[in-house]
């Protein structure tokens, strides 16, 4: 449960770092009243402010306010586009196609993934790109197309094992155990799932750990 705790304005942290920690901890109504004294902040950078709004629309998420944290997505690519960078663009396009898939969008999701790896394979940033594929995995995954995601999933996997990024290489090995599931491959799914579990107590990824924990119930014999 997200802490209710409303800091004063000289406890707020400085840092995105800071507000990151936050964010792992679980600790969403703290990252939300950050990112919003952040925000209001004079000046701030378009950089800072989109990693702001970016850190506010996942603790939304995480707390069910999807319409909430679409807004803050749509104000990151307005942003954006206000810059002309391309890779705050990946970055809210990324965002927005989250917010959809929470919203069950799903077709709105796809495309906007789409997009999102388009724009990203364009640009000298492996990371980046491999990030972009990752969410693309989800939404191929929340759109049925259990095949493509799979095979997406499995990909990116394996640039996030040769980039050492355990965190994302768990996360991918999540969308392909739940693709697994989707395809009635139950040993193979529990198998993925079992490596998104061990990678993310490796990185500390307890959104990871969950998730992988929750993917590996869904073979499980009902005694």
């Amino acid at each position: 449960m997200a802490s209710t705790t409303i800091h004063t304005e000289a406890a707020v942290p400085d840092t995105i770092g800071q507000v990151c920690d936050l964010a792992r901890a679980g600790r969403h109504t703290e990252v939300i009243e950050a990112c919003h004294r952040g925000l209001a902040r004079h000046p701030v950078s378009a950089a800072r402010r989109i990693a702001l709004l970016d850190l506010r629309a996942e603790s939304l998420i995480a707390l069910g306010a999807f319409a909430d944290a679409a807004s803050d997505a749509d104000a990151m690519l307005a942003l954006a586009a206000k810059q002309g960078d391309r890779g705050l663009t990946v970055l809210a396009l990324m965002r927005q196609a989250v917010a959809a898939m929470r919203l069950g969008q799903v077709k709105a999701a796809l495309a906007t993934a789409t997009q999102a790896h388009a724009v990203a394979r364009k640009l000298r940033d492996k990371a980046l790109a491999a990030r972009s594929l990752l969410c693309l995995a989800e939404a191929q995954l929340r759109a049925a197309q259990h095949d493509v995601a799979l095979a997406t999933a499995q990909q990116v996997a394996k640039q996030f094992a040769a980039a050492g990024d355990t965190l994302h290489q768990g996360r991918a090995h999540w969308v392909e155990a739940f693709a697994h599931t989707r395809l009635s491959q139950n040993d193979a799914s529990r198998a993925a799932a079992r490596r998104a579990e061990v990678l993310a107590r490796q990185s500390g990824d307890e959104y990871g750990l969950a998730n992988a924990l929750n993917v590996q119930s869904f073979s499980c014999a009902d005694i």
